[in-house]
């Protein structure tokens, strides 16, 4: 069993985008999926992923939907720590609300099966401009001429480890946090890019990554890809491109 966690707050307008990669996996592993959303004027509500994807996600191998609800703002290593109470995987997907999985997330997580398992390198998108970049949590120290690995793309923990998360109130950076506190002995890193995307711009905590995007440096690298060419759905980019921000 593998759990996906995926909190949400005030980004109604994009929770459709992972929702989309989540109902789209091929897997063999059950699955289960708990969404927590916090209180904002932009709601989701459980009625819209009981609508809308209940069934697309049990075709993909899901066999529960847990719904969390709290009418007040959590930090988000809070929430990842909450809903761990709630886990009954092996392995806990740390799933971004603005982010399309790769089809293969869930069965790549459990044929790993290591304390920790991400991606190394993955596309990152600016929705209002349409620019990409190519994301690569291998640093090099050209000083040195070694490297270091940072938390990358697509994470998923060991659910027994997030008992040792600390208590404290973490909203930025929060995956480095979790990497560098719960106690990973076995790290896996899969090279990729596969199809799947990162964003930016649309989630509310997000919009202000377009730094990023405008000055490039490492971990962030230019490509030539484009939205068009990197394996996503034909439907997920028109949807993506026609985004706009209410």
């Amino acid at each position: 069993m593998i759990t996906v966690a995926l909190p949400t707050w005030n980004n109604k307008n994009i929770i459709w985008l992972p929702m989309e990669g989540l109902a789209r996996q091929k897997t063999t592993v059950d699955w289960e999926l708990i969404v927590m959303e916090c209180f904002s004027t932009n709601k989701v509500g459980e009625a819209y992923f009981r609508e809308f994807y209940e069934n697309r996600l049990k075709q993909a191998g899901c066999v529960n939907i847990k719904y969390i609800y709290s009418d007040r703002r959590m930090p988000l290593s809070a929430k990842w720590k909450y809903m761990y109470k709630q886990a009954s995987g092996k392995h806990f997907l740390l799933q971004g609300s603005d982010d399309y999985p790769h089809p293969e997330r869930i069965q790549q997580t459990w044929d790993n099966d290591a304390d920790w398992f991400d991606i190394q390198r993955y596309w990152h998108y600016h929705i209002q401009s349409g620019k990409m970049l190519l994301f690569d949590s291998y640093v090099k120290d050209d000083a040195q001429g070694k490297g270091m690995y940072m938390a990358g793309e697509c994470m998923a923990i060991r659910t027994e480890l997030l008992a040792n998360l600390p208590d404290f109130d973490v909203n930025r950076g929060v995956d480095h946090y979790i990497l560098s506190h719960v106690g990973v002995k076995l790290r896996k890193t899969r090279e990729g890019p596969y199809a799947g995307i990162a964003t930016t711009g649309a989630n509310t905590i997000s919009r202000d990554r377009k730094i990023y995007f405008d000055n490039i440096e490492p971990p962030f690298y230019g490509t030539t890809a484009t939205l068009d060419n990197i394996g996503l759905p034909d439907d997920v980019i028109e949807r993506l491109k026609a985004y706009v921000t209410t």
